[in-house]
């Protein structure tokens, strides 16, 4: 009888013990399938709340996303924060929920003359203050680029020195050679960090003023595009459809930098701004962010679509790719 009772005993702890383990693999299983959906859900968020420019906006200031002091771009936000584009052609706003670090700074304010609506992006042509910080960061760099309207199979600059003079203000004198369409050629430069242009020398005639200021232009116009881009990006993300895929080291020559990938992860992506839209059938942007500056150094770009305007609508197609960079 003792013996039949152990054995009964036996029985309903096995039966016991079964349904301990059922319910412990289900609510393994449920907890597993909440932890796929949870990170599923920050992916998402964090390719889509991105803020970034160096551009002013019409509204008295506004904070917006930089870099971190490793250069990567921050692409955070805080928990239930909301990241909002508006222009005058289309209204895009994304509310999500997502807990990341990040550094930001205040742009400066100014205001717009134009029809664009308060808080639309608007994109300035870059300055040559922004070509001289990019010179004092990086005192080499070179590039092959190719737009809807030229092509530069490699342009680069070498900076052959720096002096700091009075009002704390330094003169670069840089030396930048261009093969553009076919055409190479050889400019000298004398640049301030305040953007003044003193003096330029190619093809053995020394220039000065506006003619100086003319010519440097146009020999430097691969490396004011490349901060033109960086502008863009902002623009570029303010579609739902492009984002951050994902952050990495990459090597150009003797310098790595931490860089973001952004792609778009629907084509075509339709993205607006203060003086119209694009229309993209292609993207692909790699991005840096050059610490304690208000450049993002974009060093792999393949972007192509159409762009609208109140002027119409035109191509628009820009191949990039840094090729050496060498810190100052």
């Amino acid at each position: 009888m003792q013996t039949r009772e152990r054995g009964i005993a036996r029985n309903i702890i096995a039966v016991a013990v079964i349904a301990i383990v059922v319910i412990a693999a289900a609510a393994g299983y449920a907890l597993l399938s909440q932890g796929t959906t949870a990170s599923n859900s920050t992916s998402t968020v964090s390719s889509s709340v991105t803020s970034l420019s160096r551009s002013n906006t019409s509204s008295t200031s506004s904070s917006v996303t930089t870099q971190s002091s490793s250069g990567i771009i921050s692409t955070g936000s805080s928990t239930a924060s909301t990241s909002s584009t508006t222009s005058s052609t289309s209204t895009s706003t994304t509310s999500s929920s997502s807990t990341s670090t990040q550094t930001t700074y205040q742009t400066s304010s100014s205001t717009s003359t134009n029809s664009c609506t308060t808080n639309s992006t608007i994109v300035e042509p870059p300055t040559f203050a922004d070509l001289a910080t990019l010179m004092g960061n990086f005192s080499q760099l070179s590039l092959s680029l190719s737009t809807s309207t030229t092509s530069h199979t490699i342009s680069s600059y070498d900076v052959a020195s720096a002096s700091k003079g009075s009002g704390n203000i330094t003169t670069y004198k840089v030396q930048i050679n261009d093969n553009s369409s076919g055409k190479s050629s050889l400019t000298e430069a004398w640049i301030t960090s305040a953007g003044t242009v003193l003096a330029v020398n190619t093809g053995g005639s020394n220039e000065t003023g506006s003619q100086a200021s003319s010519t440097l232009t146009s020999s430097a116009d691969p490396f004011l595009t490349l901060i033109l881009q960086g502008e863009l990006l902002e623009v570029y993300t303010s579609s739902p459809q492009v984002g951050p895929a994902n952050q990495t080291s990459a090597t150009f020559g003797p310098t790595t930098l931490y860089v973001t990938n952004f792609a778009s992860r629907t084509l075509p992506a339709v993205a607006s701004w203060c003086q119209g839209s694009y229309t993209l059938t292609t993207f692909s942007l790699q991005a840096s962010a050059v610490t304690g500056t208000n450049i993002i150094l974009v060093t792999h770009e393949d972007v192509r679509g159409t762009e609208m305007t109140a002027s119409g609508t035109t191509p628009v197609y820009t191949e990039l790719q840094v090729l050496s960079i060498t810190s100052a």
